[in-house]
């Protein structure tokens, strides 16, 4: 998958140290990952 680097530089003003995104080669998709849901720091995610 090809992207350009202006949509990067573009998608990196949302990134905030609480989530982390991972693009998934198997379903084409990126998924957004919250802090609490890594470290168990939610309570409504146990």
């Amino acid at each position: 998958m090809k992207v350009k680097l202006k949509d990067v530089l573009k998608a990196m003003n949302f990134i905030n140290p609480e989530t982390e995104y991972y693009y998934s080669t198997k379903t084409e998709e990126v998924l957004m990952i919250f802090d609490g849901m890594v470290n168990g720091d939610d309570p409504e995610l146990i």
